[in-house]
């Protein structure tokens, strides 16, 4: 059987192999045929040749030859891309790939070999000194979440000095989940002047558990200038149970924010924290909100906080929609349209305005009763399922 090996890799590859072919020569321990599936025309081919590299752990150094990671005198997306994940010693040698200054699209090219863990001596060389801040930043997703103390004062003193702002992110995002870069990580959120590492600190972290830093590096960045890096605090900080981070995503849910991106993603946010807080902090802007949001139309989906809220606290629909549908004076009528139409769908006895033209409603009273939140006499005392609304 040894000898079978030594004289398959010794043999020359064929100019053509199918699907089939690499199949059964990756089951056989035929390397060279496996080989030639990598520089094939057909990009089927090509994958699975490297996937069988990967997942066989064949000693397959050809990878690293001309031709069989490029092709068409381009690096191979298709070749790298199933190479992820692949930790055999034999590839190591790709790591070199980022020494060839010529070729093109090089922080593509990091940025995929970043995923390959034998190519890693290579992308942290390559994340130290390449020229391109492009490729060293692209190279040090290779580091992500190191556990080497070295590597991770790297990073925190690049976070700290490196004059390119990308370079300053990569390292950022390198150091998701390090608890002894949280105040380096809080530093960047609040200091730093691009948004894309203020976005990338506050990323990395929230994945802290319990850092001290967290509750007001997120509150700060949820109120930072740059929508993008509000977006990022957003999604960063969706289902968590932190009353202290659930007031900041409240104070931002009531209040003012121009970006329909950041204003879903604060929706989620909280609609998705199973903590008491978050369904009060929905109900508290349920008014606010349709103010801000609810123009013309009910909101897309995305924006539906009444149905979040409905989701989230259904026991509590009633009283927050009760609370809402007395204050809705003033409000176009499609916002009132809104509020009121959730309302009657939780069983309030109101009629929701027609804003299409026709007849409108008679004018109506919200009534409380003293400390009275629950349904009226007469009404449903379990919360009916909720349906579309018709404004016609």
């Amino acid at each position: 059987m040894l000898l079978l090996s030594l004289l398959a890799c010794g043999a020359s590859e064929p100019a053509f192999v199918s699907l089939d072919d690499v199949e059964r020569a990756a089951g056989r321990g035929e390397t060279h045929v496996v080989c030639a599936g990598l520089r094939m025309e057909d990009a089927e081919v090509r994958a699975r040749a490297a996937e069988l590299v990967k997942d066989n752990k064949l000693d397959a150094p050809c990878a690293c030859e001309p031709g069989h990671w490029t092709q068409g005198g381009r690096w191979d997306p298709v070749v790298l891309e199933a190479l992820r994940g692949a930790d055999q010693p034999s590839l190591a040698c790709l790591g070199d790939a980022l020494k060839d200054t010529a070729l093109s699209d090089r922080p593509g090219l990091a940025a995929l070999l970043a995923r390959v863990p034998a190519a890693r001596a290579g992308m942290v060389a390559a994340a130290k000194s390449d020229p391109d801040p492009a490729v060293r930043a692209a190279a040090m997703a290779a580091m992500r979440g190191t556990k080497d103390a070295a590597e991770r004062a790297w990073l925190l003193d690049t976070l700290a000095h490196d004059a390119a702002p990308q370079v300053r992110a990569g390292a950022a995002a390198a150091l998701v989940a390090q608890a002894d870069a949280a105040a380096g990580l809080a530093g960047a959120v609040t200091g730093d002047s691009s948004p894309e590492v203020r976005g990338a600190a506050i990323a990395s972290l929230a994945q802290v558990g319990g850092a001290a830093q967290l509750d007001a590096a997120a509150c700060a960045a949820l109120s930072d200038a740059a929508p993008e890096v509000r977006l990022r605090a957003a999604e960063s900080l969706r289902a968590t149970r932190n009353a202290a981070q659930l007031a900041c995503l409240g104070a931002r849910l009531a209040g003012e924010e121009p970006d329909a991106r950041v204003r879903a993603a604060v929706l989620a946010a909280v609609a998705a924290s199973p903590a008491p807080e978050a369904a009060a902090a929905l109900c508290d802007a349920v008014l606010p909100w349709t103010r801000a949001v609810v123009k013309d139309a009910p909101p897309p989906a995305e924006l539906d906080i009444a149905r979040a809220q409905n989701n989230r606290d259904p026991e509590g629909s009633f009283a927050c929609f009760q609370r809402a549908a007395a204050q809705v004076g003033g409000l176009p009528c499609a916002a009132r349209a809104y509020v009121l139409g959730w309302f009657h769908d939780v069983g309030g006895g109101v009629v929701a305005p027609n804003c299409k033209g026709g007849p409108a409603p008679a004018p109506q009273e919200i009534v409380f009763g003293a400390g009275d939140f629950g349904p009226k006499a007469g009404t449903p005392t379990e919360t009916p399922a909720v349906q579309e609304l018709s404004f016609e």
